[in-house]
This record gives C-alpha cells, sequence and structure tokens, in this order.
C-alpha cells in the first residue's frame, strides 16, 4: 500500500481518494509517521528556496525561524483540530475506530494544504497559490462519506471542519510571528 499516492488522488480526486482510502484501516500512527511528519519536513526545508532564489530579501536566520513555525503551525494545529472536532462532534466519533478515521481524515487534509504550501515556496512569485487552499472545502465535503457523517449534520462538520482546518494553521503562525523575533 503505498500512501503517496492517496495524496495525489486526494488532491486530484477527493471522491476517490477517500473512497480508495477507506478500503484500508490505515492506523493513525503509520499516517503520521509515514506522511504527515516527512511532508512537514519537506514544508520546513522548502521554505529555504524562495530565500536561495533571491525572493526573500531577509537574513537566513528569519527563514530558519520561518520554517520552523511552518511545520510547528500544522504539527500542533492537528492536535488542536483533532481536539475540537471530537469535542463538537463527541456523539459521532465513540469508537476507535471512528476516532481513528477522523484523526487520519484531519492528517490527510493538513498535508494537503502542506502540499499546496511546498508548491507555494518551489514557485514563489505565483498569486493564484494563495487561494489553492480554499481547496479543501472541496475536499472536506468529499471526506463526509469516508467518515460516516450523517446527512443532517453534513453542513455543520463541512462548515466547522474547514474553518479549523484554514484557520488554527493561520492562528498558529499568526501568534508565533508575534512571539518569536525576527531575527
Amino acid at each position: 500500500m503505498n500512501l503517496y499516492k492517496y495524496i495525489l488522488l486526494l488532491i486530484v480526486s477527493p471522491h476517490e481518494g477517500w473512497k480508495d482510502i477507506n478500503k484500508y484501516s490505515i492506523p493513525n500512527d503509520v499516517v503520521m509517521r509515514s506522511l504527515f511528519y516527512p511532508c512537514l519536513a519537506l514544508l520546513a526545508v522548502t521554505q529555504f528556496i524562495p530565500y536561495y532564489m533571491g525572493y526573500n530579501g531577509g537574513e537566513l536566520s528569519a527563514v530558519i525561524v520561518a520554517a520552523m513555525i511552518d511545520f510547528v503551525k500544522y504539527f500542533v494545529g492537528f492536535f488542536a483540530i483533532s481536539c475540537l472536532l471530537n469535542g463538537f462532534f463527541a456523539d459521532m466519533f465513540k469508537s476507535k475506530v471512528q476516532v481513528n478515521k477522523l484523526n487520519n481524515f484531519i492528517a490527510f487534509c493538513l498535508i494537503i494544504l502542506a502540499v499546496f504550501n511546498i508548491l507555494r515556496n518551489l514557485m514563489p512569485g505565483f498569486p493564484f497559490f494563495d487561494i489553492f487552499p480554499l481547496y479543501i472545502i472541496y475536499v472536506v465535503f468529499r471526506g463526509l462519506g469516508y467518515l460516516t457523517i450523517p446527512e443532517i449534520r453534513a453542513k455543520g462538520f463541512i462548515a466547522l471542519a474547514s474553518l479549523l482546518l484554514l484557520l488554527i494553521p493561520s492562528g498558529i503562525k499568526f501568534v508565533l510571528n508575534l512571539l518569536i523575533p525576527n531575527m
């Protein structure tokens, strides 16, 4: 089972991607260890590319801080989003299997957002990469079947999950930028 194909499939066709992921019961620690953490490390490394291409006029220390912040915003964001969605929809995520699916759902969505950030770092200067994160709303919508969300709760889940996936990492980045000086 090649986990990287799921990322590509989720980006190209979220419906087929979630359907494929649903065929296997992938433990969340495998997704985290094999996909999530390496993707965050790659995101942090690609933060240096705009600096070396001359798009960032700042110092290397500022790029190092930005790379750390990029890593931390998704790392901490995963746990915050998991805790909040588990809290708001506790009645739907009671079993270990459902909690595992929810955590995989969050991890895959954050990986997609990180991939969009990696693309932005690899091709600096293209403003259309700034709107790519909104695609996560469609990915969340298509993931309802994977999580078996009842139709009556679907709109609320889509709205809350999309907002949390977009705002929590951005909020963490904002707070960290305030707390950590850009040397």
